[in-house]
This record gives structure tokens, sequence and C-alpha cells, in this order.
């Protein structure tokens, strides 16, 4: 059984790393040093916000919820790579 804590660290990994695919999306080619930063400012300080709200109000373990983030964000940046191994060997 996946405890609360594993499932919301997940949650908030997936949203971060969706919130930097959109980014890039949104980018393309052409981007200020200013506007990265702040982009990057942005996402980071949401995924804190979310993170303390789920380790404060909702009262999960950090351990669990840390351990949940971590999974996520290999699991997603393993498939990315992957993604970019396949494209490449398509062309």
């Amino acid at each position: 059984m996946i405890s609360a804590g594993f499932a919301l660290g997940f949650l908030v990994a997936g949203l971060h790393w969706w919130l930097f695919a959109r980014q890039r999306k949104l980018f393309g080619g052409a981007f200020t040093t200013r506007d990265v930063l702040w982009t990057f400012a942005g996402r980071w300080a949401l995924t804190i916000a979310l993170a303390v709200l789920c380790l404060r109000v909702m009262q999960v373990q950090y351990g669990e919820f840390m351990t949940g983030f971590l999974v996520a964000s290999v699991v997603i940046r393993i498939k990315g790579v992957l993604n970019v191994r396949k494209f490449n060997t398509r062309q």
C-alpha cells in the first residue's frame, strides 16, 4: 500500500517536471536569462510551497514525501533520457 506522503511527493514532483517541460516548450529557442531565472524561481517556489503545505497542513512524514518526490524525479528523468535516445536513433 502506498502511503499518503509518498503519493503526495510523487504528485508534487510530477507537477514540478510537467511545469519544466511546459516552460521548455514555451521558450522554444528564443529566451532571455531574465525569463529563465524568473520561471525557474517560480517553478521552485510553487514546488516548495506545495511541499510545505503537504508536510505542515496534511502532516505527512518527511521521509515518505521525499522518497516519493525523488522516485518520481528519477523516473521522469530516465523516461526523458530514453525518449531522447529513441528520437535520435530514428533519424
